[in-house]
């Protein structure tokens, strides 16, 4: 991954988005709180401050924004068919299965998706769908043996939230986020501000 960066000169942009993607695999492939995982997550954090070295000569212009977009759960049972259970209830909806959670579009109230063995608790996204999710560990619909860790239920919502760098706009930005740490689709706003970039003209 430096090896691209410094291919193409990466850190002389005046954005740059590096996505360290392995330590999500590790936990995949692995549980969250496996040994391999760990290993992996010690593994990117070496890489990680090899690339802040390379900010050092220009820190006093960098703003430094490390995020994730979910945490994990390991899991323990899988192969939930919530479309199964619906269909064998008689009752409407589309399932679309999304790890420890499934959405169901066009489907029964909430009271009545809460009421299902196999369901833990679930919200109303909108008009036409509501999330819903099972015990801790449980993964909904098809599912390999060997992968030992999945994310989409609340219990997976935490992300990480680092600012840093040496530019004057640091304190005021970490300040913000440690007084409320962000949604994930807070920071796009945040960069574009930071930018002097007019968001909805540039969507």
């Amino acid at each position: 991954m430096l090896a691209a960066v410094d291919g193409v000169d990466a850190l002389a942009a005046e954005m740059v988005v590096v996505h360290f993607n392995e330590p999500d695999t590790a936990c995949h492939l692995h549980g969250p709180d496996a040994p391999e995982t760990g290993e992996r997550v010690r593994r990117t954090d070496a890489v990680f401050g090899e690339l802040l070295e390379r900010l050092r000569a220009n820190w006093d212009d960098t703003v430094l924004m490390v995020v994730s977009d979910h945490d994990q759960e390991r899991v323990t049972a899988h192969g939930f068919d919530l479309a199964a259970v619906l269909d064998e209830a008689g009752l409407p909806g589309v399932v679309e299965n999304e790890g420890t959670a499934a959405v169901v579009r066009d489907g029964p109230g909430l009271d009545v998706l809460r009421a299902l063995d196999g369901i833990e608790d679930g919200r109303v996204l909108d008009a036409d769908h509501t999330m819903v999710w099972g015990p801790p560990g449980q993964v909904f619909g098809p599912w390999l043996d060997e992968l030992h860790g999945s994310h989409g239920s609340p219990r997976c919502a935490t992300q990480v939230a680092v600012v840093g760098g040496g530019h004057g706009s640091v304190p005021s930005v970490a300040s913000a986020v440690a007084a409320a740490p962000p949604r994930a689709t807070a920071w796009a706003p945040m960069i574009a501000g930071l930018l002097g970039i007019e968001l909805s003209a540039a969507v």
